[in-house]
């Protein structure tokens, strides 16, 4: 999922998202999101993969 999720921001955001990275600790789940300046986290906890995909476009759009 990582692969793609990074593949659509990159494409969305014209090539400034380098990567995403899936994390999950204990019941809490985080995609983060890297740029070169930039990374931000996202709670993503018992989302399927639309809601992820809107959560981490919803963050994204917050900052720009």
């Amino acid at each position: 999922m990582e692969n793609e999720l990074t593949d659509m921001l990159r494409a969305a955001t014209g090539g400034w998202v380098e990567r995403c990275e899936y994390e999950r600790a204990g019941c809490n789940e985080t995609v983060h999101v890297f740029q070169s300046i930039l990374a931000i986290s996202v709670n993503v906890t018992a989302d399927s993969p639309w809601a992820i995909a809107k959560d981490v476009m919803r963050a994204l759009s917050e900052l720009y």
